[in-house]
């Protein structure tokens, strides 16, 4: 196993599967594009960091390519391995092994993860030659009045320290560019946000779905 040489931040949320399923299901349904423009082919040996229950992971296998699933929600591992799916469970920066999968794809994946920077690193150590990373994460203003409004209570109420209640990472298309960069991706071909607004069917509060869509090649 290669490893980048950081002690990673352990989780800090419990992911129910069943839960996910009803409530989450819209983020697999958006990031479809995603996978349009991984194009997995027959062949190719992709890596799924952060694939949760394995929706977006099967659409993946489903083209024709070998995929290994990375996550650390043990019951979102166990839904994924009842799809037949191949998965283990890791932190995203800790890759199977040296330069052996062609892409490497986490999608709705990368804003979980506390130090993107090893988790960049980490999938371009994995990569083979002329491999590829696309991936698909919240970007800058992303749900910010949601998660403004938690922090605040949270505060308020003496939960605790605020950045650790709503600790998802949320930058700008520069930002992800440098990232990018300092984790030796030489090629950037996307970087763009898309903006999303949506609205939750119970609380009639609008929700600003921003999420960055990113391929590059280290």
């Amino acid at each position: 196993m290669s490893t980048v040489e950081m002690t990673p931040p352990k989780p800090v949320q419990h992911w129910a599967a069943d839960d996910y399923a009803r409530k989450g299901r819209f983020v697999s349904k958006r990031a479809r594009p995603v996978v349009d423009l991984l194009a997995p082919k027959r062949g190719e040996c992709i890596l799924d960091p952060g694939c949760g229950d394995g929706v977006l992971t099967e659409v993946i296998v489903a083209g024709g390519a070998d995929v290994l699933g990375a996550d650390l929600g043990e019951e979102l591992l166990a839904a994924a391995a009842a799809k037949g799916l191949k998965c283990r469970g890791s932190m995203a920066m800790r890759c199977p092994s040296k330069r052996s999968s062609t892409r490497s794809s986490p999608i709705a994946a990368l804003h979980w993860m506390r130090r993107p920077e090893l988790v960049i690193a980490g999938v371009a150590r994995a990569l083979k030659p002329h491999g590829c990373f696309v991936g698909e994460f919240g970007g800058f203003g992303n749900v910010a009045a949601i998660a403004t409004a938690i922090r605040v209570v949270s505060a308020l109420r003496g939960a605790g320290d605020p950045a650790k209640v709503a600790p998802r990472f949320f930058p700008p298309v520069a930002k992800s560019r440098r990232l990018l960069e300092g984790g030796v991706y030489r090629q950037i071909h996307h970087a763009r946000a898309a903006p999303n607004p949506t609205r939750y069917r119970h609380a009639g509060m609008a929700r600003d779905v921003r999420p960055l869509l990113l391929q590059a090649i280290p």
